[in-house]
């Protein structure tokens, strides 16, 4: 059965607060609170479909730098003020030099809690054109373009995250679980003894848990990204059939490799209830295992999974309801 509706005609959406994504031109946009974002791959054009994220605050009050160096309060060596036109919204950041003398950075002030995992995020744009490049865990290392801090540690930068987003800008994330007494910088370190290659920054982003998540400007205090959630409370419109039917799902998770530490389980689909008393749910477990679980347990025959899970790797589920059992489809 073929449905041609609107998406406001079948799924009520709710978020309580604006928030940004990219374009179908690539660029980063606002979206107003209560509309759904339709977000596209930047590199690419590629359409991804719907983000459904958690609340999340970026916890840097200043997340760019629209008064220049005076911007990164704790700040030394080859750095200058930068303007920028990239991604369609970046105005403002800092230009890393190098001189193979001193230590070039440029660190904002964050207020961290001991003990507690965060995750830190800059765009950055290398002025050679290429991708920046992180080959050590010590940050000092040669094989390293730059280095994150936080607090008073250094995040490995074999470790970050790099995403290509479009004209040479790149997004580079890094992880990090605080100490008993944290330090208050937050921001980017070019060592004299890493790589020459000098670039651009702006956009950074701190927030508690696993991965980066979409970015959140800040304006002079933190910003909080509200949960989204979306529903279809009338499965008429679509035909559904109580007795019978197959869930389908197609879906990217941002960061669930197995063994990191941080990463939970979150569910993509769920058919159920108001007091989810009876459902049926589709997503990822927390080693990166996909799951599908009925009335809280799990599905006769769900061990029949498909292979784990890669970053951003979409998936697709097929869920044969009266049969009891789980079909995965690459």
């Amino acid at each position: 059965m073929l449905f041609n509706r609107n998406f406001g005609d079948l799924v009520t959406f709710a978020r309580a607060s604006s928030a940004w994504t990219y374009s179908n031109g690539g660029v980063l946009v606002p979206v107003a609170a209560g509309v759904p974002r339709f977000e596209y791959d930047p590199s690419t054009l590629v359409a991804l479909g719907m983000p459904i994220e958690e609340s999340m605050a970026n916890l840097c009050t200043y997340s760019e730098f629209p008064n220049g160096t005076s911007d990164a309060p704790t700040r030394g060596g080859p750095i200058t003020a930068a303007s920028l036109s990239l991604l369609g919204y970046f105005s403002s950041g800092i230009a890393v030099g190098w001189d193979g003398t001193n230590h070039a950075y440029a660190y904002k002030a964050v207020t961290l809690s001991a003990s507690t995992q965060y995750t830190v995020s800059v765009f950055v744009k290398m002025d050679d054109g290429a991708a920046p490049s992180f080959g050590a865990a010590t940050g000092a290392d040669v094989s390293n373009d730059f280095a994150m801090v936080l607090g008073s540690s250094t995040i490995g930068p074999n470790s970050f995250t790099v995403k290509a987003l479009r004209d040479g800008v790149y997004r580079v994330s890094g992880t990090l679980t605080t100490p008993a007494s944290p330090g208050p910088n937050l921001g980017v370190v070019k060592y004299s003894t890493n790589t020459p290659r000098t670039f651009k920054v702006t956009g950074y982003q701190i927030r508690a848990g696993a991965y980066a998540g979409s970015y959140v400007p800040t304006q002079g205090a933190q910003a909080t990204r509200a949960a989204e959630n979306a529903t279809i409370s009338d499965l008429s419109k679509i035909g559904f059939n109580v007795s019978e039917g197959t869930v389908f799902a197609e879906f990217m998770v941002p960061r669930l490799t197995a063994g990191v530490t941080g990463d939970v389980g979150q569910g993509v689909v769920t058919l159920g209830d108001s007091a989810l008393n009876n459902y049926l749910a589709v997503g990822v477990a927390r080693q990166a295992q996909p799951f599908c679980t009925a009335k809280g347990r799990p599905i006769p025959g769900s061990s029949q999974r498909p292979t784990r899970l890669r970053s951003e790797r979409r998936r697709r589920w097929h869920l044969p309801m009266a049969q009891g059992r789980t079909t995965p489809s690459a």
